[in-house]
């Protein structure tokens, strides 16, 4: 949901991102219920199909030969998108603009040198959200609860301070020295 608008994005198998309107224009159910192929997004309903790059219909089972219906001239509700800093930026457009108006870029983020790597953990705690919260922001649990051989113990608890400095759109904590602790020991 943006802006009050349910989007279904994907990414297609020659990787492009794309925004569709979650609503089927047959019939109002949200896309997202359908299936995706790579490619289109089919309607879990009556199975019409959607190009996810232009929202394009490509396909009515249903239809026989007989039927004039030009299926090259139904569209899902799409929006434009770009994706960088590994997002997808969706262009919600006013109903009165047009597609010929110039979109305006998304926003720049600022990014890390390349020296700096992003890595993603994950991992299952038995815990409650709420108690994993307040470990997060309890800095001075880790010297008790985290103690090890190799890493903290309590003659290891001293005074420290972080430094977070402003910049646009947040903060961030300022640099400073490692922690005496932060080594492995040579065994």
């Amino acid at each position: 949901m943006l802006l009050e608008v349910p989007l279904v994005l994907g990414r297609t198998d020659d990787g492009h991102a794309f925004a569709l309107r979650d609503s089927c224009p047959h019939r109002g159910i949200p896309l997202s219920y359908g299936r995706f192929d790579g490619k289109s997004v089919e309607c879990s309903y009556h199975g019409w199909k959607f190009d996810g790059c232009s929202g394009q219909c490509v396909e009515i089972p249903s239809l026989t030969s007989q039927d004039k219906l030009k299926v090259e001239r139904i569209f899902a509700g799409h929006y434009l998108c770009e994706e960088h800093d590994g997002y997808v930026w969706v262009y919600l457009f006013s109903p009165s603009a047009r597609l010929t108006d110039a979109v305006p870029a998304a926003p720049k983020l600022a990014t890390f040198s390349e020296r700096y790597k992003s890595t993603h953990l994950r991992c299952d705690l038995p815990s409650h959200v709420d108690h994993g919260i307040i470990g997060l922001m309890d800095p001075a649990h880790g010297p008790f609860v985290h103690q090890s051989w190799f890493w903290r113990s309590k003659h290891s608890i001293h005074e420290k301070a972080k430094q977070f400095e402003p910049i646009p759109k947040g903060f961030r904590m300022s640099t400073h020295s490692p922690s005496t602790t932060a080594h492995l020991t040579n065994c």
